[in-house]
């Protein structure tokens, strides 16, 4: 019956032995009153029942024996409520002690969320954090691109530049030195013809004789003097050439030109003649 009972979760075993003593108690009892009364009715006589009653020793031990029973059925009934106090206590710790249990691992549980939480926030913002860099580096990377284009088209423009400058000032030069040269020539032509206007070539002069003179001028046209820096070989033809220039004697339209033309050009300053020339 027991096993019965604990099997298919009864009642606590504390209780069932408890009521199982009592219920065996209450028929002890009983049926020992019951023998008691029929004993005591065959052994008392009428007269003195109730002296008897009072003073047998029977009856004394009877009730004695009553008296220890019941003690024993409340110490047993005491030792059952203990024993059931101690298991309710008992239940309520192993409770108690499943519910730190449970809430142990539920916040064990919510502490390895959290921390997975994090570090799944963590390497998100690791990972935006690595595209965001990458992003910078890229618009980095093509601002300096941009700027290094820019400086190379900069730096063909400002070449350009140079070389169209440079153009301009060579055309410049060219054209300043074109009408430098032409402004030399023409007063050098100037200075052959009126030598020439004066020069007498002596007969029997061949073709290919030449003779170079210098001549050293002042800015008014005055010759300072005059030499011949390569002779002809003939000295009839190099001594005409030197008087030709002597009756020139001066060539005043030079005072016209710029004083740095001048120096350049005029203030030592050779011609050469040939019986060709006239």
């Amino acid at each position: 019956m027991m096993q019965w009972l604990l099997k298919n979760e009864g009642y606590p075993p504390a209780i069932l032995v408890s009521v199982l003593l009592h219920a065996l108690l209450l028929v002890v009892i009983f049926v020992w009153n019951k023998d008691s009364k029929e004993l005591l009715r065959i052994e008392q006589p009428a007269a003195i029942v109730a002296t008897a009653v009072k003073d047998n020793p029977q009856r004394v031990r009877q009730q004695e024996t009553k008296r220890k029973l019941q003690q024993q059925v409340a110490q047993e009934k005491a030792r059952v409520q203990e024993q059931e106090r101690q298991h309710q206590e008992t239940l309520v710790k192993e409770e108690v002690e499943r519910q730190k249990i449970v809430q142990l691992h539920k916040q064990q549980e919510q502490d390895q969320k959290r921390k997975q939480d994090e570090q799944k926030q963590q390497q998100q913002k690791q990972q935006d954090q690595k595209l965001q860099d990458q992003k910078q580096q890229a618009v980095a990377k093509e601002q300096d691109q941009k700027r290094e284009k820019e400086k190379q088209q900069q730096a063909v423009r400002e070449e350009a530049q140079r070389q169209s400058d440079l153009a301009k000032q060579q055309a410049a030069l060219q054209r300043a030195l074109t009408e430098e040269q032409q402004l030399v020539a023409n007063y050098t032509g100037k200075i052959r013809e009126l030598i020439e206007g004066y020069w007498s070539r002596p007969a029997g002069a061949r073709k290919d004789t030449l003779a170079r003179v210098e001549l050293q001028l002042t800015p008014t046209g005055e010759i300072v003097s005059s030499r011949i820096v390569q002779g002809s070989g003939d000295e009839n033809f190099d001594r005409s050439v030197l008087q030709a220039v002597n009756k020139a004697g001066r060539f005043s339209f030079l005072k016209e030109l710029d004083y740095a033309i001048f120096s350049k050009y005029f203030r030592n300053f050779s011609l050469e003649f040939k019986p060709g020339d006239l």
